[in-house]
């Protein structure tokens, strides 16, 4: 048994059921992708401090700006949705984002995220 994978993959079912610290917690620390979707993924649940979330999508655009811009772009998606001290320059950012992701053929089919 592959350990890494099996956290893995129990990380993303705890996400699905909204269990988002308890997937935390099982996360290699080499899982800079999967920490910022779960982050993003209760930021818009929860609508709590944002500062984790963010913290670990610069993280994550520093190695991937794909999917670091498709993540910046949902939190700048649930601030203005949600009037959660919206940013200049959110709305252009989630156009830009969703429309990078669109074009990313990882992102555009759901099976990296």
């Amino acid at each position: 048994m592959n350990t890494p994978y099996v956290a893995m993959d129990a990380a993303h079912a705890l996400k699905r059921a909204g269990l988002w610290d308890l997937a935390l917690d099982l996360l290699p620390d080499a899982a800079t992708a999967l920490r910022a979707e779960i982050l993003t993924d209760r930021f818009f649940w929860k609508l709590d401090d944002p500062a984790e979330a963010e913290s670990a999508v610069a993280e994550l655009s520093r190695e991937d700006a794909a999917r670091g811009g498709f993540h910046d772009a949902q939190l700048a998606y649930t601030r203005l949705l949600f009037g959660l001290d919206p940013r200049p320059g959110d709305e252009a950012r989630v156009r830009a984002g969703f429309a990078a992701a669109a074009e990313d053929e990882r992102l555009a089919s759901c099976k990296s995220l």
